[in-house]
């Protein structure tokens, strides 16, 4: 049996919530609020325990957010922190968590998790490195926007391991295609280049073209994400502030995983930094399949 896989060191607690630069602040509190049943959950394990959902992840801490709308953070005592195998067992981004009453005396009146409820999904990658570790992307997601551009990036490889990592984790995977507006220009792909590229996925997975300076295809995004939950994952971002005259390029303003709100309903998990995917494969670990909460 290989050695539990190592895991992020607990850290301090993350920068008050009302900063008006925190990224944060552009989820709304009941975006995707916890289910009825976790509710339930929570009620009976005792008075002060609450159900909420995993809404920011931070080193050693994440945000989340109630029922009631109520935010606040929370940690993981040293105990269960040493007793998780691997980061799968920590919660992730989408996780509904049960979530004990304050402690006091602690900073803030910190709240620790108390248990992970089942999950629907998880989307689970290989972190980078030589050693097997599974690196937790997100849970209870419905929809996996596999976002590339038209450039060097875009190669059916790539577009593979993102596929296979999203059948794994139990949702529904679409490509999107970003950047349509360079397809034919001088320093650009040609129509056939692009084509022969997306042609292996053709008829398997729906395909949206898109371009976030023309706005072209971007209804189609609306539509395919308004009220579900998304994450958007993938070695193109999709940009979050106007792009830079300089180099038409997107200016990606998260600096962690969130979830943010979307016009017209439905939840959007934003993953920055992620340009690569390793699938977690089978019989990379005795127990290598997504762990459904604790």
């Amino acid at each position: 049996m290989e050695p539990p896989s190592p895991l992020p060191p607990a850290g301090p607690p993350p920068a008050p919530l009302d900063r008006a630069d925190d990224a944060s602040s552009n989820t709304s509190g009941n975006t995707w609020p916890p289910d009825d049943a976790a509710i339930a959950a929570a009620r009976a394990v005792g008075e002060g325990v609450v159900a909420a959902r995993v809404v920011t992840e931070h080193r050693g801490a994440w945000d989340v957010v109630a029922a009631d709308g109520e935010r606040f953070f929370v940690r993981m005592s040293g105990t269960d922190r040493h007793e998780a195998d691997d980061r799968r067992d920590l919660p992730v981004v989408g996780d509904v968590i049960l979530v004990g009453p304050p402690i006091v005396g602690e900073e803030g009146g910190a709240r620790f998790v108390h248990a992970i409820q089942p999950r629907t999904s998880l989307l689970v990658r290989r972190a980078a490195g030589r050693a097997a570790v599974p690196q937790p992307i997100a849970a209870n997601v419905e929809l996996i926007l596999i976002v590339t551009s038209v450039g060097p990036e875009l190669r059916p490889a790539r577009l593979e391991r993102y596929l296979a990592g999203a059948e794994r984790s139990g949702a529904e995977a679409r490509i999107v295609l970003n950047k349509v507006d360079r397809i034919d220009r001088r320093d650009g792909l040609t129509t056939a280049q692009v084509e022969a590229a997306l042609a292996p996925f053709e008829g398997r997975v729906a395909i949206a073209r898109v371009s976030a300076t023309t706005r072209e295809g971007w209804e189609t995004i609306a539509t395919w994400c308004r009220g579900r939950t998304s994450v958007l994952v993938g070695s193109e971002r999709l940009p979050t502030a106007p792009t830079r005259r300089r180099d038409d390029e997107g200016r990606h303003t998260t600096r962690r995983r969130e979830v943010m709100g979307l016009p017209g309903g439905g939840a959007l998990v934003d993953t920055p930094g992620m340009r690569e995917f390793g699938v977690w494969a089978d019989g990379e670990s005795e127990d290598d399949a997504p762990r459904r909460g604790r």
